[in-house]
């Protein structure tokens, strides 16, 4: 705020008041009125509007009203406003105007870039670094550090493989594994996990392989467990260094170094494991075959004895609850009969009564497949019956039976052809050939014409004969196939959609026509003479009696008619 001290002398005080508010508005004003003078020992602004201690950034002159005119400039000169003292930050001074850093310049003063962001060099830093190299030399571009996979060699960044490892600024220390070479572009030997970098020696191999003479040998295929000597164990039932040779028949393990049985599989039993458990044992001891273990539905030893757990009613047995066990002498017994689900017994004889599905019960009581006539080979597993009927060729519930030799299919039910063989022959045995006025002789099993008929016939069978008076065209058929009418129109002097025949030819159309006529003239005539009679009759009779006039009447008329 502008202050003034003035002295208070009386008949003056309106001077003084105006006097101050001049200097608070000269005071107050914008750069024009010394508002961009700076700050410093003297008065900012003298009395005649000039700035004393100078002028505030951006602003030059006397009064410091105007604006500095180089660009980015944050200081000119007192005097004179393209003459740039100081510039904006990212800018350097030169020549007295502003010049830019650079957008990559990570340092700049006023006299230009210090320090280039990584990947830039140059006086503005707009230069890129080498490929693949993270930092370089402001001045000359001279590589100082390379990126991630490459190391310095000669001045440039050197790649150390894609399959390397370990990386350093001396190139490639370590590779991935089965990889070997200054830059890892060699691969180890075969089965070899991982190798020497320097040379490739094989150091370790991979499963199933052991190191031997330097390389990867085998443990075999049937090694259980492959260790850096070789194989230490084998799967079941072989033996041998690399466990290629096979134990004894029914012997589940064996001595890896001899072959000598340690366990038998199950239902076996022995030193060598020759023996077979009995009958309906499923395990039975190693060293003297007693069974351990018996089929569902048996008990004891050889598993022989049956159950009285299943039997309805309980004490007489007559069924038993599961369809698998039959009754069999008061207990309940498992149907052992192969392939068969469910059986029973009558006269000491077990018969099956049902079978696994694809088999049927034979008259022998076994099971036996179903009839390969059967479509999908699928039958009803206690009668035999096929589920889906017959393939081509068969018939009857179980297709048992061939159809006639003519026939490529038969009714499953009495055998008779539904469709032929030949196409040219039909009925139900196949025997009856087809109308020669089908077309190529085809018809189906009804005789019906397959294709069409031969020019100028119709019907199903192609037994009628188109009508002789229908115009021909070309070489076409000249009536529909399947009513027989005309395609084409009719011959001269017939007529209609079938072409009857007319009333005849035209001379003796005429001579009935002039007969017609002249019957009808004479009769006209005839009548008009007989009117012509009566009336005069009438006029001169007609004051005599009613009976002479009848009498006279009559007799003119029996004149006239006489």
């Amino acid at each position: 705020m502008c202050t003034l001290n003035f002295l208070m002398i009386p008949g003056k005080m309106v001077t003084f008041a105006v006097l101050c508010m001049l200097v608070r508005v000269v005071c107050t004003q914008d750069c024009s009125t010394c508002q961009c003078c700076a700050d410093g020992k003297y008065l900012k602004c003298s009395i005649r509007g000039n700035c004393n201690n100078g002028c505030i950034d951006g602003y030059y002159g006397k009064n410091c009203k105007y604006k500095c005119t180089s660009q980015n400039c944050l200081r000119c000169h007192r005097n004179y406003g393209n003459y740039c003292q100081k510039c904006t930050p990212g800018y350097y001074l030169y020549n007295y105007n502003c010049n830019d850093c650079g957008s990559q310049c990570q340092s700049c003063s006023s006299y230009g870039c210090n320090s280039c962001y990584d990947g830039y060099w140059g006086s503005t830093c707009d230069e890129n670094c080498a490929q693949n190299s993270t930092l370089c030399r402001k001045s000359d571009g001279y590589c100082l550090s390379c990126g991630s996979g490459y190391y310095f060699y000669n001045g440039k960044c050197t790649t150390c493989g894609i399959h390397c490892a370990v990386c350093d600024p001396r190139g490639c220390t370590s590779c991935h594994v089965g990889y070997w070479g200054s830059t890892c572009d060699e691969n180890c030997a075969q089965n070899c996990a991982s190798c020497r970098t320097s040379d490739g020696y094989c150091l370790s191999c991979g499963s199933g392989y052991y190191l031997y003479n330097g390389k990867c040998t085998t443990c075999g295929a049937h090694c259980a467990c492959c260790g850096s000597g070789g194989c230490t164990s084998c799967h079941n039932r072989y033996w041998g260094s690399t466990c290629d040779e096979n134990c004894a028949q029914n012997c589940a393990s064996c001595s890896k170094s001899d072959g000598y049985c340690l366990s038998c599989s199950p239902g076996y039993w022995g030193n060598t494991c020759e023996n077979p458990c009995g009958h309906h044992c499923l395990e039975c001891d190693e060293q003297n075959g007693e069974c351990i273990s018996c089929e569902h539905g048996y008990l004891g030893h050889p598993c022989t004895e049956c159950s009285r757990d299943m039997c309805m009613p309980q004490f007489d047995c007559e069924l038993c609850t599961n369809i698998s066990f039959f009754a069999n002498g008061g207990v309940c017994c498992l149907c052992s009969l192969d392939k068969c689900v469910s059986c029973s017994k009558a006269l000491d004889t077990v018969n099956c009564k049902i079978c696994k599905q694809g088999y049927y019960p034979q008259s022998n009581g076994q099971c036996g497949f179903c009839n390969s006539y059967c479509f999908k080979n699928e039958c009803d597993s206690s009668s035999g019956v096929c589920l889906y009927g017959c393939i081509n060729g068969y018939w009857n519930k179980t297709c048992d039976k061939e159809c006639e030799p003519d026939c490529l299919s038969c009714n499953q039910t009495d055998g008779s052809c539904s469709q032929c063989k030949n196409n040219t022959r039909h009925g139900h045995d196949c025997r009856q050939e087809c109308s020669a006025t089908c077309k190529n002789s085809k018809c189906d099993n009804n005789g019906n014409c397959i294709n069409v008929c031969i020019p100028n016939t119709f019907g199903k069978q192609c037994e009628n004969k188109c009508d002789g008076s229908c115009s021909p065209k070309d070489n076409r058929t000249s009536c529909s196939e399947k009513t027989g009418m005309c395609l084409y129109g009719c011959q001269h002097g017939y007529r209609g959609r079938f072409c009857p025949k007319d009333v005849g030819n035209k001379s003796e159309k005429q001579t009935l026509l002039t007969a017609a006529l002249g019957r009808g003239l004479g009769g006209g005539i005839m009548a008009l003479i007989i009117l012509a009679i009566i009336a005069m009759v009438w006029f001169r009779k007609r004051r005599r009696s009613n009976t002479e006039r009848n009498t006279s009447v009559h007799d003119v008329l029996r004149l006239v008619c006489s």
